[in-house]
Parts: C-alpha cells; structure tokens; sequence
C-alpha cells in the first residue's frame, strides 16, 4: 500500500506532524518556517521513509524537492529517572 495516497495534503503544525508520524523521515513542502529560522511551524507531508526508502529522500533534499526532516528528536522525549 503506498502511504502517499492516502496522506492528506493538508498543512499541518509541526507538532501535528510529529504526532500523526512518529519517529518518521518525512519530505515536507509547503513549508512555512518560524521568523526567518529552521525551526518549521508548519508544512504539508508529501512523503514518509513508511513507503519511500530513505535513500531517495535524501536526494530529493538535495535536489531541493522536499525538506527532509525526522520527527521525534530528543528534546522531545519525556525525561525519566
């Protein structure tokens, strides 16, 4: 089943991002940035590493046709002890 079909393609926050693909590689566009920054407030899935190997979007980052990002980093991660 290829995931992409039955994303959305509607613009999310990031966090609605992280929480509909956790622990995901996603390909973004549409993306809208926080005051001129990397930090991303909000964007459109159009690819996830689920049906896209990782490989190739890693090209279509360097080729400019996505923003490829990984969706649950450290910092957000619940602290134990």
């Amino acid at each position: 089943m290829n995931k992409e079909n039955h994303m959305n393609n509607k613009k999310m926050t990031w966090d609605e991002i992280k929480e509909r693909y956790p622990h995901r590689n996603v390909g973004l566009v549409n993306v809208k940035k926080k005051n001129n920054s990397e930090v991303i407030e909000s964007a459109v899935v159009k690819y996830t590493d689920e049906e896209t190997d990782y490989n190739t979007l890693a090209i279509m980052a360097m080729n400019n046709e996505i923003i490829l990002r990984y969706t649950t980093l450290d910092e957000d991660l619940p602290i134990t002890s």
